[in-house]
């Protein structure tokens, strides 16, 4: 064999070798760093869990515990939220996810206090419009009677100007009338007119008797119980003695 046969043979055995060597670091890349992470990555996938209204120490120690790095994101104003409540989340809840993916809990905050407003002397319903607006609750309406109008407030169980956040709850006493009562003069009204009178002031009719006057109209009042301009500490029936046509007056 001469020498020129012999080195183009061994040429061709090099290139092999080097070209074998070359696919063979390309094939341990690929495998390596492409085929088994897309194989391993394929079991490590799971469906995110929905954690939005529980608080960040709760979230973070449930998706920790799920494989995923969970992660503050914006803060934003709740104020019927506890401080730190999860409101949303990214990725969203029930998608599947790779383990060790970072997932984004945007929390709740309350903001700063404000000022409690005055509604005494505030009718119910202005009361109900200004807390809304400002973002209170009442909490309870008690009735009362008291020195105030009737459905006005009289009492609030958090004080005006106190600072407070919003979404407080607030008790509140509305007034059922005045706790004095000034009896009304129904002397020669009708019968039908004086107990409508008697209890628009807050009393009440007691014991109607008829008596024979064919001087004035009939079911005319003649005399009440209780005098005129009486002020009464607690609530009373006041009687009436009305008039009645006699019945030998009808006949003739």
């Amino acid at each position: 064999m001469n020498l020129s046969k012999m080195k183009t043979i061994l040429f061709r055995i090099f290139s092999f070798l080097c070209v074998f060597f070359i696919v063979s670091i390309i094939s341990v890349i690929i495998i390596n760093f492409i085929i088994m992470p897309a194989i391993e990555n394929r079991g490590e996938e799971r469906i995110l869990l929905d954690v939005t209204g529980l608080s960040w120490e709760e979230a973070a120690s449930l998706l920790k515990r799920e494989g995923f790095i969970p992660m503050k994101g914006k803060m934003r104003p709740a104020w019927n939220k506890n401080p730190f409540t999860v409101l949303s989340q990214r990725p969203n809840a029930g998608s599947q996810v790779k383990m060790k993916r970072r997932v984004y809990l945007d929390l709740s905050t309350t903001g700063a206090k404000i000022p409690f407003p005055n509604l005494i002397g505030h009718t119910l319903r202005s009361s109900r419009i200004t807390l809304e607006n400002q973002r209170m609750i009442i909490d309870t309406v008690y009735y009362r009677y008291s020195s105030k109008p009737r459905n006005v407030v009289f009492w609030q169980s958090v004080p005006p100007e106190e600072k407070v956040f919003p979404g407080t709850k607030v008790k509140l006493k509305v007034s059922l009338g005045l706790d004095v009562w000034e009896v009304p003069n129904v002397v020669d009204m009708s019968k039908r007119d004086a107990i409508n009178e008697i209890k628009r002031t807050g009393l009440e009719v007691g014991k109607v008797t008829e008596v024979v006057c064919n001087d004035l109209l009939e079911n005319t009042v003649l005399s009440q119980s209780i005098s005129p301009g009486t002020e009464l500490y607690s609530r009373k029936r006041i009687n009436l003695v009305v008039s009645k046509f006699s019945s030998n007056s009808i006949g003739n």
